[in-house]
């Protein structure tokens, strides 16, 4: 069926198939750039199914009958409008994450350099995704995830409690020190900040700095170690120790977790990791003396405590 249109310049009136319903084309009369309008909906095979409604079969047929090119999309949220394509059919610079509702984008004709970079980005958001969600299937599970003395990333917080739980009679507390008993103070001894309570997250000690006992690692004494809670989950362990042990430190963790993916020189930062997590052991300094550092954090509960960090516009 024939798609009646004038052109918005010279106001020529004209007529195109509507196998060129959503393309651009040229006035023969002023030679301005005329949009055609898309259909709204299409005939696929003997019955009429709006596009909305119609399967991915029927779409690709029906697309393929056009000869239009386009773009099926998954989209996880439920826009008004379809997400946003480029002439290059570039899905993955547009910030919808494209996963469940199923769209049909047509787009100009696609060389083929374009289409091959677009299945390269397509096959690598796909390797993503599929690493995200075995990352973060199971929050709890110990499979994938790292511990240090026992305490696996995402431990919950009651456990951590009631793991670490003694009296200081001579204090008139319970341990451990938690951030969430002074909620929206900064706290440098847990190295926590004001705005740590309203983001959920909360920091802990199993030591007082007073009792100087602070737990070992590898044998060797550590200045402080910090756990960090998200919403009740453990996301990080901090520890900070004399730069001396830095290489018993490392030979240790070689031991336990096999040889590191990546080691740095100047400054020295060695990492291990894995779908879920990540070690990091940073070098200090020796003059002057600076304590080396060891964190272990969840990769997803990390990214989500980054994402809570209140931005300048707050503070205004």
């Amino acid at each position: 069926m024939p798609i009646n249109l004038e052109c918005p310049n010279c106001q020529t009136p004209f007529k195109v198939d509507d196998s060129f319903a959503g393309r651009r084309g040229t006035c023969k009369n002023c030679g301005s750039k005329v949009k055609i309008p898309g259909m709204a909906s299409t005939v696929v095979g003997s019955a009429s199914v709006p596009l909305a409604q119609a399967t991915p079969q029927q779409m690709v047929a029906e697309l393929a009958r056009r000869q239009i090119s386009a773009v099926l999309a998954y989209s996880d949220a439920g826009p008004a409008q379809p997400p946003p394509v480029t002439a290059d059919g570039d899905l993955l610079d547009s910030p919808t994450d494209l996963r469940r509702l199923l769209y049909c984008i047509k787009t100009f004709d696609l060389g083929d350099e374009n289409v091959g970079r677009m299945l390269d980005q397509l096959a690598e958001r796909v390797r993503r995704e599929q690493s995200s969600k075995s990352a973060v299937a199971n929050i709890t599970q110990k499979g994938e995830l790292f511990e240090l003395k026992g305490d696996w990333l995402g431990m919950s917080l009651d456990d951590f409690r009631q793991k670490y739980y003694r009296e200081l009679p001579a204090l008139g507390r319970v341990m451990p020190w938690c951030s969430d008993e002074s909620p929206g103070k900064a706290i440098p001894g847990l190295k926590s900040e004001t705005w740590y309570s309203g983001a959920g997250i909360v920091c802990a000690r199993v030591d007082l700095p007073a009792e100087n006992a602070s737990p070992t690692i590898a044998q060797e004494q550590t200045e402080s170690v910090i756990y960090q809670f998200l919403d009740g989950r453990l996301f990080q362990i901090e520890a900070q120790f004399a730069t001396q042990a830095f290489h018993r430190v490392l030979e240790v963790l070689n031991r336990k977790y096999g040889q590191p993916v990546s080691e740095s020189h100047s400054p020295r930062e060695v990492t291990w990791w894995n779908l879920s997590a990540t070690i990091e052991l940073k070098f200090g300094g020796i003059r002057p003396p600076r304590p080396s550092q060891l964190r272990f954090f969840h990769d997803e509960l990390f990214k989500q405590a980054i994402a809570r960090v209140p931005s300048h516009l707050h503070d205004i």
